[in-house]
């Protein structure tokens, strides 16, 4: 794109992002979100929700983390993006603890969460 002189905006970046998260191609998304800070689109609540699913999908709950604690602001999406990165990998007790945040924010609680939480459960095996 850039070769061609055309700019990426928030949707490239966020198109980027899922790509990268559907392939867990870490470092490219790691490279991806380096260009989001140079082009100042780290701001954008689509951008962000978009780094944490990659971040998450890509086996970097940390770094999920981490992204999701900076947002300025967190809407469902954002809550529900970090629960489910919370359910791929079993951590049961973060899920709930998570679950338990959002309830204390006053964010709107579906069905999808309780699933979420459920599918945390299954994916923490026999021992957790």
């Amino acid at each position: 794109m850039r070769q061609a002189g055309v700019e990426p905006n928030n949707l490239t970046f966020v198109g980027v992002l899922n790509a990268c998260a559907s392939s867990t191609a870490l470092e490219e998304g790691r490279h991806a979100h380096d260009q989001i800070i140079q082009s100042g689109f780290e701001s954008d609540v689509f951008v962000r929700n978009s780094l944490v699913n990659m971040y998450g999908k890509c086996w970097c709950i940390e770094d999920a983390l981490r992204v999701f604690y900076r947002m300025p602001i967190c809407d469902v999406i954002s809550w529900n993006t970090m629960l489910w990165g919370y359910a791929m990998h079993g951590y049961t007790e973060e899920a709930h603890g998570h679950l338990k945040q959002m309830c204390e924010k006053g964010v709107e609680i579906s069905h999808i969460n309780f699933v979420s939480l459920l599918s945390a459960c299954s994916h923490a095996g026999p021992s957790r």
